[in-house]
């Protein structure tokens, strides 16, 4: 009942504090971040350590965020949520993560990022999509689906294994990935779409 009463509290003061938390059939989801911080560190106040969603568009063409740091228990991140956020440098996903929807991170052109959680299944479309600093080199075995343009223009990745749970790799999944020189491909893959290069 406690808890009720704080999260209603959180949504009544959007303004004040700077975000707002919705609740959907009992899970917490950051829907808008208005703070103007240059470091979002999720895990320091107490509702916003019981979120576990990032929202469409939540971080949207934020331009002063160059660190998020995400709390253990958010498993989702939904499409767009950090959409050109062109000063973004570092994120820490937590183990907890299991979907990086589409467009995630579309145009961080400055995220630096080298791994992924390891209990993720699902990069969704267009994930990282001109994301040309990360230098991530493996997908983790629990990943089960890749969307199409996941990685496109990713330029940094110079090497890859893809986990065998993977059995297709979509339309453009890794185009004008220009720096690129292996990447090892798993027995179950089944399907190579057009242009996946």
């Amino acid at each position: 009942m406690l808890f009720l009463f704080s999260l209603e509290f959180v949504k009544g003061q959007t303004s004040k504090l700077g975000y707002e938390i919705s609740d959907s059939a009992g899970v917490l989801e950051l829907v808008k971040w208005e703070r103007e911080d240059s470091i979002v560190d999720l895990t320091k106040e107490e509702n916003l350590k019981q979120v576990k969603a990032i929202g469409n568009c939540c971080f949207v063409f934020n331009d002063y965020i160059k660190t998020v740091i995400l709390p253990e228990g958010v498993e989702i991140i939904n499409g767009r949520a950090f959409d050109t956020c062109k000063n973004l440098h570092h994120i820490y996903l937590p183990n907890s993560l299991r979907i990086i929807g589409q467009n995630s991170f579309n145009m961080c052109e400055n995220l630096r990022l080298d791994s992924l959680p390891p209990n993720l299944k699902r990069i969704e479309y267009g994930a990282f999509w001109d994301c040309c600093r990360i230098t991530i080199s493996k997908i983790p075995n629990t990943v089960t689906y890749i969307g199409g343009k996941a990685f496109t223009l990713c330029e940094s990745i110079q090497e890859l294994v893809l986990p065998d749970s993977i059995i297709e790799i979509k339309e453009r999944t890794f185009a004008g990935c220009k720096g690129l020189k292996k990447i090892k491909l798993p027995n179950s893959l089944q399907t190579i779409e057009k242009y996946a290069f």
